[in-house]
């Protein structure tokens, strides 16, 4: 299973192996192709391997998540991007992120899923993998702590300043992904703009 930004999918994706070792690389054919991109400081094409985690619950384990902050969405052209062809997710509140999980369950129906009575999680779908299990596509918004949002900001910066930025920095396309883990081995990108936003 494979996970990728649209923008990246031919250089850079996580990879979800069903062996449960898990990695987040540049692909192959990228490194093939052409030199590692500007502050790839890896001496290979992966930046970070790590083992499937253990299961939050029986039967339930927390693949991997997105997490997309109010702060940091931005108006971006659509291009070539067929609109109908996109799952719209409705931007979160002020001070708080939308977190899509990708969950894998041993264990499941076809009428609930993870975290819908615990957590009010709304799931986006539901795809039966080769190897018995369901991975379930979910999402959910929760408040940043002003803990979190100074964290947020102080990464961004401390990104930008390590890694040179080639392209203009206004455009809305360019994004950095933050990538971290939570306390239970689960890996987690946050997506950011390269900018600042104005306030209104």
């Amino acid at each position: 299973m494979y996970l990728a930004a649209r923008s990246l999918g031919g250089s850079l994706k996580v990879s979800l192996h069903q062996d449960g070792n898990w990695q987040w690389s540049l692909t192959s054919d990228f490194v093939q192709r052409q030199e590692p991109p500007p502050g790839w400081t890896h001496s290979g094409r992966h930046a970070e391997r790590w083992n499937r985690p253990p299961e939050f619950q029986p039967g339930f384990t927390l693949a991997f998540s997105v997490r997309f902050p109010e702060s940091e969405l931005r108006l971006v052209p659509l291009r070539d991007l067929d609109p109908a062809r996109v799952t719209w997710l409705a931007p979160p509140a002020p001070d708080s992120f939308v977190q899509v999980s990708l969950l894998l369950a041993r264990h499941h129906d076809w009428i609930g899923w993870p975290g819908k009575a615990s957590m009010g999680t709304k799931c986006l779908e539901r795809i039966p993998l080769l190897s018995g299990e369901m991975l379930f596509l979910a999402y959910h918004e929760s408040q940043m702590s002003k803990e979190l949002i100074e964290q947020l900001r102080s990464l961004k910066q401390a990104v930008m300043q390590r890694v040179p930025v080639v392209a203009d920095a206004s455009n809305p396309s360019y994004r950095i992904q933050l990538f971290g883990s939570d306390e239970m081995g689960s890996r987690v990108f946050i997506d950011t703009a390269i900018d600042e936003r104005a306030s209104s």
